[in-house]
């Protein structure tokens, strides 16, 4: 979906006068009868389709979704056709005025599959039961066409937006699911004033929703900034924690984990060289500083700073176990294989391509467990299909590019240590 800060801009007159005119052309071609009841649904479908709830870990889904399903239960299916089609034509054209071509294509795509969904279930709905089927009923049938349509074009038409993780995208679908249904039945058993109070709890859970992924969105970026601190200090070559990374989440999804163990994957592998900042000790006033030639000694020293922070035990966990930079040792799990092997293998590439070869060979070769060996494998085919390694690169590179200019001496001093690095402090 379309970014929230692209969307809410306001509409300028000229499109406002625009998307009149394009309406109002859209009913004739449409050969329809509508009333302007109908005209102001599509208006509200339009505006329901430029407002997303955004989804946790990435991704949004139309919060139009509701509506739409309020209106295939309540409307005649030629009605529920005409309104939603210009609905559709309507929002797609403020979008195609807005956003980049790419996000309005793909919002275009994803909520015409929703409608498409919704019209084709309540349809069939109609032909099988004999005269009207209840609203309650048609309601809930458009919701499972709605979301099946909606997931149809994620799935097929993935090159055009962002990934969207679909167990979270699920919590997103069922309060939109529930919004429209609630509409549906208030305004058949009371009246069209009651579709605002049942709207209303919409309204909420796309605020709570957006906090959320906000809350997610900030925590990435926490520890894409922790990350960096190694790099800083000048431990390690700029752009190492995010190409890593780069390696770790293909892995991750072509191993098969799931969010949350993606996600824990992730958090390591960019944290993975924390522990080789010297850590102040508190009795000394001195620098505590590991062996940067003991990765167990960087992986433990970097735990300790996590469970100091108060980063998830996970996570942490996760750190010590992996020993990553070396394959010296068995994993003892798939997630601290994904992490060692992604590590290993950024420190023997980093940003040369004509290096991928000799460190897919010393990370194959020095598999010494069944979780290494598979990894390796994976590693192997994604290598194998070409854009993975230019994707890494690309990706250190950013940081690469952004430092430069950047005076790293004044903070690559000899006395500089993680309390002067790190953005939080330890536990006292």
């Amino acid at each position: 979906m379309a970014d929230v800060r692209t969307i809410e801009k306001p509409t300028p007159p000229a499109l406002v006068a625009t998307l009149a005119a394009v309406t109002g052309g859209a009913l004739v071609l449409l050969g329809s009868q509508l009333g302007l009841g109908d005209v102001a649904l599509a208006l509200v479908v339009a505006v329901g389709m430029l407002l997303p709830i955004r989804v946790p870990w990435g991704g949004s889904v139309p919060m139009g979704g509701a509506a739409v399903i309020a209106i295939a239960a309540l409307l005649s299916q030629a009605d529920a056709t005409a309104t939603l089609a210009v609905g559709l034509i309507a929002g797609g054209i403020v979008l195609v005025c807005r956003a980049p071509r790419a996000l309005a294509t793909e919002s275009i795509l994803r909520f015409g599959g929703s409608i498409a969904g919704a019209l084709i279930t309540t349809g069939e709905l109609h032909a099988l039961v004999s005269g009207t089927a209840p609203t309650l009923g048609t309601a809930a049938v458009a919701s499972i066409g709605l979301v099946a349509g909606d997931l149809a074009v994620v799935r097929i038409a993935r090159r055009y937006g962002t990934r969207i993780e679909l167990q979270s995208a699920m919590s997103v679908h069922l309060t939109i699911v529930c919004a429209g249904i609630l509409i549906a039945v208030a305004v058949d058993q009371v009246g069209v004033a009651m579709a605002t109070v049942a709207a209303f709890p919409l309204l909420i859970t796309r605020f709570s929703f957006d906090r959320h992924a906000g809350a997610t969105d900030t925590l990435d970026q926490t520890v894409q900034a922790l990350g960096l601190v190694p790099e800083l200090a000048g431990l390690v070559p700029l752009g190492h924690s995010e190409r890593a990374a780069t390696y770790a989440i293909a892995l991750s999804h072509a191993l098969g984990l799931d969010r949350p163990a993606v996600t824990r994957v992730v958090t390591a592998t960019r944290l993975h060289h924390l522990g080789s900042v010297p850590v102040e000790d508190g009795e000394d006033e001195g620098a505590r500083a590991v062996d940067l030639d003991v990765p167990h000694e960087i992986a433990a020293q970097g735990a300790h700073i996590l469970r100091e922070a108060g980063f998830p035990a996970d996570v942490a966990d996760l750190l010590e176990s992996a020993d990553a930079d070396t394959l010296d040792s068995t994993s003892p799990t798939i997630e601290a294989a994904i992490v060692r092997i992604a590590s290993t293998f950024d420190e023997i590439v980093g940003g040369e391509m004509t290096e991928a070869d000799r460190g897919l060979a010393l990370v194959t070769a020095n598999a010494r467990d069944p979780h290494s060996r598979r990894t390796a494998a994976a590693l192997l085919e994604l290598v194998a299909g070409g854009t993975i390694v230019p994707e890494a690169i690309a990706a250190g590179d950013q940081f690469r590019e952004a430092a430069v200019g950047v005076d790293l001496e004044s903070v690559t001093g000899p006395r500089r240590v993680a309390a002067e690095l790190l953005p939080f402090a330890r536990r006292g």
